[in-house]
């Protein structure tokens, strides 16, 4: 019935569908392949086909869960769990930090970074982006401090502000203090570092995830991300902790990194 629904939406929609392009999503290649032979037949082909998994991409699969861990990690809770460990990660400093710039020493204060951060936390989209926000908010306020510096001490270095705002991303301190208190992430990272501490799992799931379930979701880190031996129910949360849905300023499910 599904085949000859899309069969029909595709002969009467066919502008439309091929402009956008059509995806079937299937439980499993075995399902995928019987798609693929039944479609032709009515009179369609230019379908693209997957499973949930292949929609991930850059990362191998080579684990398998149990089927308890396979059920845990497809519940919905997944989602807000990994909101809140995200949130984790989006923290102000906790005391005032001295960052050289040029001949100065420029004091970055933590109220500036959680007034920083909790603007961010405010912004649409994913935690990559409100990261390079952080940075360049937290460059100009670094180079207005400079410039006010040398103004009270009747320095004439006016042209300098500018040019500490525009190479805040090649100046080495003021990444520094950036990456204090909102770290880049990939999916395959947030998940790696979540899994492998139960101390990030309980402060995740404090509240709506058993202890038990958090002890089953515990996998010890690996050396490195290519070692990690992925699972079909990890790609899901992979893929979860890629795409922006809300900001994880709530605690409601949301696809927060990449």
């Amino acid at each position: 019935m599904a085949l000859h629904r899309a069969a029909y939406l595709l002969f009467t929609y066919r502008a439309t569908l091929e402009r956008q392009g059509v995806l079937v999503v299937g439980p499993n290649p075995l399902f995928l392949n019987y798609i693929e032979n039944v479609l032709p037949s009515l009179g369609e082909s230019g379908v693209t086909l997957s499973t949930i998994s292949g929609l991930v991409t850059n990362v191998e699969l080579r684990g398998r869960d149990t089927e308890l861990v396979d059920e845990l990690k497809g519940d919905v809770r997944m989602a807000r769990l990994l909101a809140r460990a995200l949130r984790t990660r989006q923290r102000p400093l906790k005391d005032d930090v001295e960052i050289p710039i040029g001949r100065a020493i420029v004091l970055l204060k933590a109220r500036y970074t959680q007034e920083t951060v909790d603007r961010a936390r405010r912004r649409p989209g994913n935690h990559n982006q409100r990261r390079s926000a952080v940075g360049r908010e937290l460059a100009n306020r670094l180079a207005n401090e400079y410039y006010e510096r040398f103004v009270r001490e009747g320095v004439d270095e006016g042209q300098r502000r500018g040019r500490v705002g525009r190479s805040h991303s090649r100046d080495a301190p003021v990444q520094v203090g950036a990456r204090t208190h909102l770290a880049r992430l990939s999916g395959q990272e947030l998940l790696h570092d979540l899994f492998g501490a139960p101390a990030l799992l309980r402060a995740a799931g404090r509240g709506f995830v058993s202890d038990d379930e958090l002890t089953l979701l515990f996998r010890a880190r690996s050396a490195t991300l290519d070692e990690v031996k992925w699972t079909k129910a990890d790609a899901a949360l992979i893929d979860e902790a890629r795409v922006p849905a809300r900001t994880a300023a709530t605690s409601a499910p949301g696809r927060e990194t990449e």
